[in-house]
C-alpha cells in the first residue's frame, strides 16, 4: 500500500508546470513512510514559495486607515469645533451670523442622531425635538430680520422677544435630550454632544442679547 501511495504521488506531479520540476521524489527504500513524508514536504515548500503577497497591500491598508482618520476628524470638526463666544457678529462664508450657524449645527446633529431612534419614540420625543429645532432657527431668523434704530424701543423689544424664545428653546432641547437619554432613545455620548452644542449656542445668543443692550 505504501509503495502504491508513493508512485501515485510521483504520477500526479510528474506532468505539472516547470516551476514544480524542482520537487524531488526519493526512491523507495525500506523506510517508505519517511519517503512519503519527505515528498509531501517538498511539494508543500514549492507551493508556499509560489505564494506572494502583493507589494501594495500594506500601502493600501495605510491609505485606508488614513482615509478613515480623515473622515473621523472631519466629523469632529463639524460638530465639536471651538468658538470664540465674544465674536457673535462674525459671519461665515454665507454672510450669516455665527450664532445662527452654530444653532444650525445643533439642529442638524439632532436630526442625524434621531434618524435611527426606536420607532415608539418617533412621534413623541423625536417629533418634539425636530419641531423645536425648526422653531429655533425660525426665531433666530426673525430676530436677525428686525432692524434696530437708535431710540426705537419697540424694535429692540421685538428682537429681544425672538432672542429670548430661541434661548428657551435651546434649554428645552437640552432637557428633552436628557429625557431621551434616560429612556434609551439616544446614547450617552449623543446626549453629551447635544449639551455641549447647546451650551455654545446659548453663550453666543446671550452675547448677542447683551450686545444689543449696549447699543440701545
Amino acid at each position: 500500500v505504501d509503495n502504491l501511495k508513493l508512485y501515485l504521488l510521483k504520477f500526479l506531479y510528474m506532468n505539472t508546470e516547470d516551476k514544480y520540476n524542482n520537487t524531488t521524489f526519493p526512491e523507495p527504500n525500506s523506510n517508505l513512510q519517511e519517503n512519503i513524508f519527505e515528498t509531501q514536504n517538498n511539494i508543500q515548500n514549492n507551493l508556499q514559495n509560489d505564494i506572494t503577497v502583493p507589494p501594495n497591500q500594506s500601502t493600501n491598508n495605510n491609505i485606508s486607515s488614513k482615509d478613515e482618520n480623515q473622515e473621523q476628524n472631519t466629523d469632529k470638526k463639524c460638530f465639536s469645533r471651538r468658538t470664540n463666544s465674544r465674536n457673535v457678529h462674525i459671519r461665515d462664508d454665507a454672510g450669516e451670523l455665527f450664532v445662527i450657524t452654530r444653532c444650525k449645527d445643533l439642529s442638524m446633529y439632532i436630526f442625524t442622531i434621531t434618524a435611527k431612534c426606536p420607532k415608539h419614540f418617533r412621534y413623541s420625543i423625536v417629533a418634539k425635538m425636530h419641531n423645536l429645532c425648526l422653531e429655533l432657527i425660525d426665531n433666530l431668523y426673525s430676530a436677525n430680520s428686525v432692524i434696530l434704530k437708535l431710540g426705537d424701543q419697540a424694535s429692540s423689544d421685538k428682537r429681544l422677544g425672538f432672542q429670548v424664545r430661541a434661548l428657551n428653546i435651546i434649554r428645552l432641547l437640552e432637557y428633552i435630550a436628557e429625557v431621551a437619554f434616560k429612556q434609551e432613545c439616544i446614547l450617552k455620548k449623543q446626549y453629551m454632544q447635544i449639551g455641549k452644542l447647546g451650551g455654545e449656542c446659548a453663550t453666543l445668543l446671550n452675547n448677542w442679547i447683551n450686545s444689543d443692550k449696549r447699543r440701545g
